[in-house]
């Protein structure tokens, strides 16, 4: 119970950890988002309709960048670090039980998906039940693909091995969307979202550990 406990304690740190950067990044897009406009707005003074016209014809794909593919890039930082730390929590219990029971069967064994596979694990080897349609799990399986695009493709969609389901599930996933050149655009509220989300679905679960598995 004790090391469960630490574990906890351990992943808490990480998120509160996780969610200051998160917000220091968030600040730094805001600040890099004012000064574009503050110098464009110098560089503007004075111009016509015409003139101010052309010059954002020329301008117009930066001021993209910065509001939107810019931030939409540092905030893949975050999915992955959520994800990672997700996973090696999960891992850490698995750890903690298997030193328990090192004749079970790995949870390696169940699936070819790591959180998936972990999840089968609890639910045979520590009769913990993570039921399919969970809304804090189903999330956590669709973020966890959003993650592996991010990862080996780089946010785009159209290089995805599953496009059809990747576009399903950002279509079906609050404050992320996909730009006109079929990239993965997440929006600052997807972050808290992500965060609050998780941390629901792990106080669940080591509600259920602590209660249904005391030692």
């Amino acid at each position: 119970m004790v090391v469960r406990n630490f574990i906890y304690a351990l992943t808490r740190i990480r998120f509160d950890y996780l969610k200051s950067y998160t917000e220091e990044m968030e600040y730094n897009i805001v600040r890099n988002i004012e000064s574009f406009k503050n110098r464009t707005d110098e560089e503007t003074s004075g111009y016509s309709d015409d003139e101010l016209e052309y010059y954002w014809d020329y301008h117009i794909d930066e001021f993209y960048e910065i509001k939107s593919v810019y931030p939409s890039i540092l905030r893949y930082t975050i999915v992955v670090s959520v994800i990672s730390t997700l996973e090696q929590t999960l891992v850490r219990i698995f750890n903690t039980e298997f030193k328990r029971n090192p004749y079970s069967r790995h949870f390696k064994t169940y699936h070819e998906n790591t959180f998936i596979a972990l999840s089968e694990y609890f639910k045979h080897e520590m009769k913990i039940c993570i039921p399919k349609y969970n809304p804090e799990w189903k999330f956590i399986l669709n973020l966890n693909k959003i993650r592996n695009n991010i990862v080996h493709n780089n946010g785009r969609v159209y290089d995805d091995n599953n496009k059809l389901l990747l576009n399903k599930i950002i279509k079906n996933t609050p404050h992320i969307t996909i730009s006109d050149s079929e990239e993965i655009i997440i929006e600052k509220e997807f972050t808290d979202l992500m965060i609050d989300t998780i941390l629901k679905f792990l106080k669940e679960l080591f509600y259920e550990i602590k209660y249904k598995r005391v030692s």
